[in-house]
């Protein structure tokens, strides 16, 4: 079973970078919705670490977007960023008011105390206008910048972990060292072992049947169709328009002699 850490996708602009991040450490991420119920993360035990996402959403508006609060009671530990942060501080207890301006931009987060995170001043990547005010009980901050007083914000008995900042976005190894010390992540997947799943997804859902598909020449229907082809062969189908905007018809030339594929020229 290839472990992973999830991340709650609450519609921050910067989220594919989360996912991106975690992958070039080897550690295998992927999203899932903002209204999924603990029970369903409970039960996947391949789940070693969870992440809750920024967004352009307020969470003590009433059309705030929402999160199942038992996903901070499932004994797993998990990572709040910015969004994630003030969800975690609302929902247990604390306060999160409105800044009346936008911190945005590098700022330097000045370390307070002694955590498993983050062990020495550095520029961070702020972009919020709400921040946490009251710490909810059981949590302890150890980390500052100029505008805001819980930067960094923890609580160890229930492996819960927040950032007012966005280690996405910066160099501050957040992500790195939640993975690797707190997960306990093996770091052993790569993107060849993901290729060879997606090939044998594949295989079982086409079984024997053919599939038509639309090949433009571009990077992501080329890069699917080539996919496809090694997994299933000739019963891929590939139907390719001639617009006359190619240059020699170079798409369908290439694909031809390359990867002697199935080519239906239109």
């Amino acid at each position: 079973m290839r472990e992973k850490i999830v991340v709650v996708d609450f519609g921050a602009s910067y989220n594919q970078f989360i996912i991106k991040k975690l992958r070039d450490f080897a550690v295998y991420a992927e999203f899932v919705d903002y209204d999924i119920k603990a029970k369903e993360l409970k039960q996947d035990k391949s789940i070693i670490g969870i992440i809750i996402s920024g967004s352009p959403s307020t969470v003590y508006l009433e059309d705030g977007l929402k999160i199942d609060k038992e996903i901070f009671n499932l004994d797993i530990p998990v990572l709040g960023i910015c969004y994630g942060m003030q969800l975690m501080a609302h929902y247990l207890g604390g306060k999160v008011e409105t800044m009346g301006s936008v911190e945005k931009g590098k700022v330097e987060l000045i370390i307070d105390s002694t955590n498993p995170l983050i062990h020495k001043n550095t520029k961070v990547f702020m972009d919020h206008g709400d921040h946490v005010t009251k710490l909810p009980k059981g949590f302890t901050n150890h980390a500052h910048t100029k505008d805001n007083k819980f930067s960094l914000i923890i609580n160890k008995e229930k492996q819960l972990y927040a950032t007012q900042f966005h280690p996405e976005k910066d160099e501050s190894n957040v992500l790195e060292t939640f993975a690797k010390n707190i997960c306990k992540a093996n770091r052993n997947w790569t993107l060849n072992h993901y290729l060879q799943e997606q090939i044998e997804t594949i295989r079982k859902k086409v079984k024997d049947e053919k599939v038509l598909m639309a090949l433009s020449g571009g990077l992501k229907s080329s890069l699917t169709a080539a996919i496809f082809h090694q997994a299933i062969g000739d019963q891929l189908v590939c139907m390719y328009i001639d617009t006359g905007l190619s240059l020699n018809n170079e798409p369908l030339k290439h694909f031809k002699e390359r990867f002697d594929l199935n080519i239906i020229e239109v």
